[in-house]
C-alpha cells in the first residue's frame, strides 16, 4: 500500500512537472533556457530508461515499484518534446550555425591533443625492458602551446554564443 501511494505521488509530480515544462516551452523562450530544458528532459528520459532496465524483467510475484508501460509513455511523450525542442533550438539557432560548428571541432581538436604521445630521448620499453630512443614530431610544450591558443579561442566562440543564447526567442 505504501509502494502504491508513492508510485501515485511520484507520478503526480513528474505530471505536474512536465506540464510545466511543456508550457514553458510555447511561452517566449531563449535559446539558454531551452537548452536548459532540453537538458531535463533528456535527462528524466535517461532516467525513465534505467528504472525500466532495473525493473522490467523481475522474480515473479515481486511487486515493482514503477508502472512499466506507464514509464514507456512517458518516455514516448518526453521524447517528442524533445524533438519539437531540439527542431525550435536548430531554427533559433541558424544564424550562429558555423560558430558551434567551429567551437564543437575545437574541442575535438582540445581532447585529441591530450592524447598525443611526445615521448622524447631515451626511454625504458615497458615490455621487455629494452631502451628504444624515441623521437617527438610534437612535444610536451607545443602541445601546450596549441591547448593554451585553442582553449582561448573555444572560450571567446563560448562567449559569443552565450550572449547570442541569452538574447535570442525561439520562434
Amino acid at each position: 500500500m505504501l509502494i502504491e501511494k508513492q508510485r501515485n505521488n511520484s507520478k503526480k509530480s513528474l505530471t505536474i512537472f512536465w506540464k510545466i515544462i511543456n508550457s514553458s516551452i510555447k511561452m517566449k523562450t531563449t535559446i539558454a533556457q531551452a537548452l536548459k530544458q532540453k537538458n531535463k528532459l533528456a535527462i528524466n528520459i535517461h532516467r525513465n530508461w534505467v528504472c525500466i532496465n532495473n525493473y522490467n524483467s523481475q522474480i515473479a510475484g515481486t511487486i515493482r515499484p514503477f508502472e512499466i508501460d506507464e514509464i514507456l509513455t512517458e518516455i514516448n511523450n518526453d521524447t517528442n518534446t524533445l524533438v519539437k525542442l531540439k527542431t525550435k533550438i536548430h531554427i533559433a539557432s541558424q544564424p550562429v550555425r558555423e560558430k558551434i560548428f567551429q567551437l564543437s571541432e575545437i574541442k575535438s581538436i582540445l581532447k585529441k591533443l591530450t592524447e598525443v604521445p611526445t615521448n622524447n630521448g631515451k626511454i625504458r620499453d615497458r615490455y621487455d625492458s629494452h631502451i628504444i630512443d624515441m623521437e617527438a614530431i610534437i612535444d610536451a610544450a607545443k602541445i601546450k602551446q596549441l591547448t593554451i591558443k585553442y582553449e582561448k579561442d573555444a572560450d571567446k566562440l563560448q562567449e559569443e554564443l552565450d550572449a547570442f543564447n541569452h538574447t535570442t526567442y525561439l520562434t
